[in-house]
């Protein structure tokens, strides 16, 4: 599991048992494993989420393996207990496994081998980096358009007056929605919660008026003062506004220049999710290895930001959120997502109009950074 053999990413899949017993398979493999992986297990039947650590090695195409290490998440701690542990916590008097060889063979695409546990237990998994295709769900729909902006305007009429939907705006249509942590090569949240965050929160507490507590309401909003300030973090920007993403969208903080410095721009997107129906959880742990994409609203400490731009966060610990988008769609019969693609070279019109609605730098980044990049925009525009 190296680099070279561009095994990185998160691929998803199933395992499969002699007697049927299906399990969901996630496995991270970060850019900076060195021959390490996560392997979570989830039991829908059950519910029951395990990881466990692999390590292995390339033959070519092929890799060697053991995992080891099985835990049990517990939701009502937060915390991984042994899997000897919960079975004897709970009764159970199958004997739980310590650790499994595997052997598989790997391509940019697909991941297919088979296991035999310490007990002499033996099955198959297969894995891919598409969320859609290892369930076995239709890919998303395409996008509206690209749309001129005004047919773009006209477009979002039909979202007025309807609670809960929410929308993002990207550079290009050329990018999927994926959350700044696993874009920068990341996926194992367990290593992130347990050494990246505290220390995060160790410096931005020795600069802050505000004491940001390692639980409650004050760790999201964290999470969410970092994101504002480009550190990586699982949640996802979006915000009430279709016009205030559609400022982020067309990078409305930088000059016509830079914006149109590429040939033949992709179209903007607009993403537009109605959340109403979205199935929802009370609380959310970055720890919990269940694939999940919830919507949250952290405090705002020290973060202005935050209600100019009307913000609401998404966690997820996906990365293939659209593919995840697309199979609860098909489950629930309901679409939830929705792109709209607008041409590039609207860009003008778009800073036009969002500056007569009284979007702009200096109203969405309030204080001193806000008016000068607001002045740069306007006086420096070429």
């Amino acid at each position: 599991m190296d680099e070279t053999n561009d095994s990185s990413g998160q691929w998803i899949g199933h395992s499969w048992l002699p007697d049927g017993t299906t399990t969901v398979v996630v496995v991270n493999i970060e850019r900076r494993s060195n021959g390490h992986a996560q392997v979570l297990g989830l039991s829908p039947q059950h519910g029951i989420r395990t990881i466990s650590d692999a390590v292995g090695s390339f033959e070519g195409n092929k890799f060697l393996g053991k995992t080891q290490n099985y835990r049990v998440f517990d939701p009502s701690t937060d915390q991984f207990i042994a899997l000897r542990d919960y079975t004897a916590a709970h009764n159970v008097n199958v004997p739980a496994p310590d650790e499994a060889d595997y052997h598989a063979e790997f391509s940019s695409k697909k991941i297919t081998g088979s296991f035999q546990n310490n007990l002499g237990q033996t099955g198959r998994f297969e894995l891919t980096k598409s969320f859609a295709e290892a369930m076995g769900c239709e890919q998303k729909l395409p996008a509206v358009g690209p749309l001129r902006w005004e047919e773009f305007k006209k477009e979002m009429n039909r979202f007025r007056g309807l609670e809960q939907v929410l929308f993002r705006g990207q550079h290009s249509n050329a990018y999927s929605l994926k959350t700044s942590f696993h874009r920068s090569g990341r996926n194992n949240l367990v290593r992130y919660v347990e050494e990246d965050v505290p220390r995060l929160r160790h410096q931005i507490n020795a600069v802050s008026e505000h004491y940001y507590h390692p639980h409650g309401e004050d760790y999201l909003a964290l999470l969410s003062l970092a994101q504002h300030h480009q550190y990586p973090t699982p949640l996802l920007d979006w915000t009430s506004s279709p016009y205030v993403a559609a400022f982020f969208a067309f990078n409305c903080l930088a000059s016509r220049g830079h914006w149109s410095e590429t040939p033949n721009k992709a179209p903007a997107r607009i993403y537009v999710f109605d959340s109403k129906y979205w199935p929802t959880q009370i609380g959310v742990s970055l720890k919990d290895p269940w694939p999940n994409l919830q919507f949250v609203h952290p405090a705002a400490h020290n973060n202005p930001r935050y209600y100019p731009q009307q913000s609401v966060a998404a966690y997820t610990n996906i990365e293939d959120i659209e593919g995840y988008v697309s199979t609860l769609e098909k489950q629930q019969n309901r679409q939830f997502l929705t792109r709209f693609d607008i041409l590039a070279e609207e860009r003008d019109a778009v800073v036009e109009d969002l500056r007569f609605m009284g979007i702009t730098a200096a109203t969405l980044f309030p204080g001193v950074e806000g008016v000068c990049r607001s002045l740069r925009a306007k006086c420096f525009n070429d």
